[in-house]
């Protein structure tokens, strides 16, 4: 065993590696989370007693929610959000397909709820998307200037979901993103990847501008979304709703963020199906989205960093092992330790903070493996039927 000057460079290059690497990582990096509300004294308070626990008179709002054969979702969530304690008025708006007999009668059977309406609407143009003709209809259904766009298929954590997203609703702004994750059942994988797109998107909204959001519990004043005739800039691609909003009408300071759990949204587990549909109508969608090389950017240093230290690690030990450079050996092992450690302290902290339950040891290798994971989809894309992500068929 030889220790010297070389020997002494590459332990300090691998130590330093750790550490940049433990650091330049989106599970590190701040998200202002939002203060959870004082609700003790608001359980059978007037609405004047509600609204000085959010300290603020709360505006008029209308969830708009499009189904597209969810009988199921709707008649598992929507009384959830009809249950909602929120000390200003709102209307829930469902707009759903014509002819979706199951969906009909779930509606029905809620009709007498007084927060609800509910609108038919023929099978749609194939030159417009679904989704967001339903979007639209419902938008300019609503009685309210706030408009909180959510899935059917989302339940909101708390009976006070509404309430502490729009306390969000002042005069200054026009978009306030909510948290959404996967209930328990999705894969760890999926819950881990929607909750590391969040903490990029959530810091992006925070510190600069809104580049995209991952979908659902999303708010928007109706009036920018008129003015801006809403999806004008999209309209001929199938998905891509939630990401072509926040995208388009965010600007450097009229969007809010809120992160409190009440103010939480569980999404049931995806299919396999719908979860690859997800990713490939993203990145048809990222062609067009605007602040985009910005985004790749820095998740690509923070890919290229973390990937670099674990090779630069796992191959400094298998030379040093076949050199019998043991010192290095043992800098090697400590270095990917280090890596391993901190990234589960960064996980277990943000894990705890968004009310994921996720193994933090296994921050590493499910970091490692998101950039895979990408590579598959984007492989996907690239053969798929570009006509799927389309409206335009011809």
């Amino acid at each position: 065993m030889i220790f010297n000057t070389t020997s002494l460079i590459i332990c300090g290059i691998l130590l330093l590696l750790a550490i940049i690497a433990s650091f330049v990582n989106p599970l590190f990096r701040k998200i202002i989370l939002s203060e959870e509300a004082d609700l003790s004294s608001t359980e059978d308070a007037d609405n004047s007693s509600a609204n000085d626990a959010y300290g603020q008179q709360m505006p008029s709002v209308s969830i708009v929610i499009t189904a597209h054969d969810n009988a199921a979702e709707l008649r598992r969530n929507l009384p959830l959000v009809l249950a909602q304690q929120y000390p200003g008025s709102y209307q829930v708006i469902v707009v759903a397909e014509k002819g979706d007999s199951e969906t009909e009668d779930v509606l029905k059977l809620l009709s007498a709820d007084k927060h609800l309406y509910y609108t038919l609407i023929p099978e749609s143009s194939r030159y417009m998307s679904r989704k967001k003709l339903s979007i639209t209809i419902g938008v300019k259904a609503a009685k309210s200037e706030w408009i909180m766009l959510v899935e059917p298929s989302c339940r909101p954590e708390s009976e006070h979901w509404l309430a502490n997203m729009a306390r969000n609703c002042n005069k200054d702004k026009d978009l306030v993103i909510g948290y959404s994750r996967y209930d328990d059942d999705a894969k760890m994988y999926q819950r881990f990847e929607r909750m590391l797109i969040q903490c990029y998107s959530l810091r992006e909204a925070q510190q600069s501008m809104a580049y995209r959001h991952y979908g659902s519990n999303l708010m928007i004043r109706k009036s920018l979304f008129m003015q801006q005739e809403g999806f004008r800039s999209s309209l001929n691609l199938v998905r891509g709703e939630y990401d072509f909003l926040v995208n388009d009408f965010a600007t450097a300071d009229n969007t809010a963020t809120e992160t409190s759990h009440l103010a939480h949204v569980v999404e049931d587990a995806p299919t396999h199906k719908a979860w690859l549909y997800h990713h490939m109508y993203y990145l048809e969608s990222r062609k067009i989205l605007k602040r985009g090389i910005k985004h790749r950017l820095v998740f690509n240093i923070d890919q290229i960093m973390l990937h670099t230290t674990v090779i630069a690690d796992i191959a400094a030990i298998a030379a040093s092992v076949t050199l019998q450079q043991w010192i290095i050996t043992a800098v090697a092992a400590v270095s990917l330790i280090i890596t391993t450690l901190l990234c589960s302290l960064w996980l277990s902290k943000r894990s705890k903070e968004l009310g994921e339950n996720i193994p933090t040891l296994l921050a590493l290798p499910l970091q490692l493996s998101v950039v895979w994971h990408n590579m598959k989809h984007a492989i996907n894309h690239k053969f798929a039927d570009k006509l799927d992500f389309t409206t335009h068929k011809l």
